[in-house]
């Protein structure tokens, strides 16, 4: 699974209560209020809204879900990857309780939902860990218990989208190694994240900002940038939104654009986590590339350094001795 890919699936991390599921009214409204504020990056509030519905129901595997999911976004935009193990514990407890709840019944939509989707989310921890195979495996065991859902409540287009973002991987594997369109179909992945945006429930922002991923994917790039900027509307200064902006300006060839976000991004970084050498990693070395599709060796090369500086550090954290490779790679050929 590569990079691109282990981003989006990250956005799968807030995922919605099923509409059978047995939290009460005022925690499903609680846990809706908890997703927005997290969008809005303001994690600890978004902890202390749901935490008060973990306690009311020690048996809803809702919340606990929740919770892993909340870690996850969290390790993500800090690069800390002592986060992972806290939300593999929750995960563990997420999917107890649903093996748990299934066990006392087999129409239980709400346990199947959510057993499929801890997996899927654990499937993208185990790639942004770069375990590739772990992650390989565990996607394997998802679309089943999503598919039984779906069955039981043939609305639930929470689970659409558990199964879009499956089967849009799958395509672009099938893309990658035979190319006969057996392994998945990116139309019907449209069509699935699709129904999800459409719909109301808490599931829609997270089928959004999919979305928005996969029209630059497919390089609808114009149409990727308009819902990106719908979705700055409503969650404004969210990190994910301006890196899939950035990386669709590459993407498309803009990159006076692309060096105007990541300068924006940097300064969002460093305002909120100035020590997370995996995201101002990653950004330096996009807009690296860019100034050197512009002609500006002596930018990359000074943005270059900066990566290469952090070597020592590569093997504590996410991603760097990968963005240490390309930046000397990058910086050896500029300097030929």
């Amino acid at each position: 699974m590569s990079r691109k890919a282990s981003t989006v699936i990250a956005l799968l991390a807030l995922a919605v209560l099923s509409r059978t599921a047995a939290t009460s009214a005022q925690g499903v409204e609680a846990i809706r209020e908890a997703i927005d504020v997290c969008y809005r990056q303001e994690y600890d509030r978004a902890w202390s809204l749901v935490e008060p519905v973990r306690s009311a129901d020690t048996t809803d595997p809702a919340p606990v879900y929740w919770q892993a999911a909340l870690v996850q976004l969290l390790a993500y935009d800090t690069g800390d990857p002592a986060l992972v193990d806290s939300f593999h514990r929750l995960s563990d407890k997420a999917e107890a309780l649903c093996q748990l709840r299934l066990r006392k019944s087999k129409s239980d939509t709400s346990a199947y939902f959510y057993l499929g989707m801890t997996r899927l989310n654990r499937a993208n921890s185990f790639a942004w860990e770069q375990k590739r195979t772990a992650a390989a495996r565990t996607m394997l065991k998802v679309t089943t218990p999503l598919r039984t859902a779906l069955k039981l409540e043939p609305g639930l287009a929470d689970a659409h989208f558990g199964l879009g973002m499956v089967e849009y991987f799958r395509a672009v594997g099938d893309a990658y190694l035979l190319g006969l369109g057996i392994l998945g179909s990116k139309k019907r992945a449209f069509e699935w994240v699709e129904r999800a945006v459409a719909d109301s429930g808490l599931f829609q922002p997270s089928a959004w900002f999919s979305l928005a991923w996969m029209l630059g994917q497919s390089q609808h790039y114009d149409e990727a940038l308009k819902e990106c900027d719908r979705l700055l509307v409503r969650y404004p200064g969210n990190r994910t939104v301006i890196r899939t902006m950035r990386d669709i300006c590459y993407d498309k060839g803009d990159y006076a654009e692309v060096l105007a976000i990541g300068r924006e991004m940097e300064q969002s970084i460093l305002a909120s986590f100035p020590e997370n050498k995996y995201y101002l990693s990653e950004n330096w070395l996009k807009t690296a590339k860019a100034w050197d599709r512009l002609g500006r060796a002596d930018s990359a090369l000074a943005l270059t350094g900066r990566i290469i500086d952090w070597e020592q550090h590569q093997d504590q954290v996410p991603w760097l001795k990968n963005y240490v490779r390309e930046a000397k790679e990058l910086r050896s050929r500029l300097m030929r």
